[in-house]
């Protein structure tokens, strides 16, 4: 029943349901503490897989789903199962994945409806029916409290599986219903080893695509695409910039011009009130992040000033250390409580921008319009 790390086989793979535990990179805990549940026979009814978008959850979940059914040697792409290859194709009777596919990349009620009364129909082969929900914090209200209904009394041999980005945006009597599994962020060494391996990259290459990912594969491969691809908006620049930098430099070069103008422009805010709320989002945007990467970084910034205003300047989990050598800027707000409102408004905005049809400039502004109320309460 112990858990031995089987050999990797890091390849490129497009659809997540090809995965295997050896195909993923990072991750060791998570798969050794689903190995022990499922061949200890106390793997959950319902879990609720997080972290970050591009992070690995939905290639985790297929893996884990072809080690329920499958056999013990699906822990590696070496030999799969019939089970396994089954998944892997699209096949498998006794699965079904519900996503967004409704009006503003919603999860339909119907689909919801359908997989909820499929659960309670005896499997065909497998031990378990598996229900796996991707990107869970897409249910409406309405699909939310229909889905709940089948959380509450889950069928004995029916597996259900949620992931999300945003957990704090599901119902709290979902979350309560699942155990929840969290993914963190791949080590740097480990995502390079990856990437190396898979998409046969020079070192310099790897180590780029990984700090483009932030500890996320799926995100440094889409970055990488989007070089490839010719997207305008891709940091191509910055590519040219840190290629044959060392990683420390690298990530200061790639990181730095946004945290700076980050921290500016939200001190102007601060000081200027709503008078400066449209300036600061066009300035915002005007930084030539992606939304994620601007959300993420205020995030940061914010996180770091209540690290500080807790811990001290010298608390060791402060990114903008640099920044706040001489102290947070003029007018930021510097209590305990307006910080951590801050913070919680900037995750609700996170949650907002993986609307398909919310628009970026609107969400800024709102965003600004918020943060300056909770720095002034």
């Amino acid at each position: 029943m112990d858990y031995t790390p089987p050999q990797p086989h890091y390849r490129a793979i497009e659809d997540s349901r090809e995965h295997h535990f050896n195909t993923i990179a990072g991750h060791d805990t998570v798969k050794r503490l689903l190995w022990k549940m499922i061949r200890g026979g106390r793997l959950p009814n319902s879990i609720l897989l997080t972290g970050p978008d591009g992070v690995g959850k939905r290639s985790m979940a297929f893996a884990a789903i072809k080690l329920v059914n499958g056999e013990p040697s699906d822990v590696s792409d070496a030999s799969p199962s019939r089970v396994a290859r089954n998944i892997a194709s699209g096949d498998y009777v006794d699965l079904r994945v519900v996503g967004p596919s409704g009006p503003g990349g919603q999860i339909r009620i119907d689909d919801i409806r359908d997989v909820s009364d499929w659960a309670y129909i005896t499997p065909v082969e497998a031990r378990k029916k598996v229900i796996l929900i991707h990107d869970a914090d897409r249910m409406n209200v309405a699909s939310a409290n229909c889905f709940l209904k089948t959380l509450e009394e889950p069928p004995a041999h029916c597996l259900i599986i949620l992931t999300t980005a945003m957990p704090h945006t599901l119902l709290a009597t979902i979350r309560s219903r699942c155990s929840t599994i969290r993914l963190q962020p791949v080590p740097h060494e480990d995502l390079v080893a990856w990437l190396r391996a898979a998409y046969h990259m020079d070192e310099n290459q790897a180590a780029m695509a990984a700090l483009l990912g932030e500890g996320r594969p799926g995100q440094a491969i889409r970055q990488i695409a989007r070089i490839a691809d010719g997207d305008a908006d891709a940091p191509r620049d910055l590519w040219d910039q840190v290629a044959n930098k060392p990683r420390r430099e690298a990530a200061y070069v790639l990181r730095s011009d946004l945290r700076t103008g980050i921290a500016a422009i939200m001190a102007r805010l601060h000081q200027h009130g709503s008078p400066a709320i449209f300036g600061a989002a066009c300035d915002l945007r005007d930084l030539g992040g992606s939304l994620d990467s601007v959300l993420s970084l205020l995030l940061t910034w914010y996180r770091d000033l209540a690290l500080r205003a807790v811990a001290g300047s010298e608390a060791p989990m402060i990114v903008n250390r640099d920044l706040l050598r001489e102290g947070p800027p003029p007018h930021t707000p510097a209590s305990p409580r307006a910080l951590g409102r801050a913070i919680r408004i900037l995750l609700d905005a996170q949650a907002d921008a993986r609307r398909p049809l919310m628009d970026a400039q609107l969400n800024l502004e709102n965003l600004l319009l918020r943060l300056g109320e909770a720095s002034q309460a």
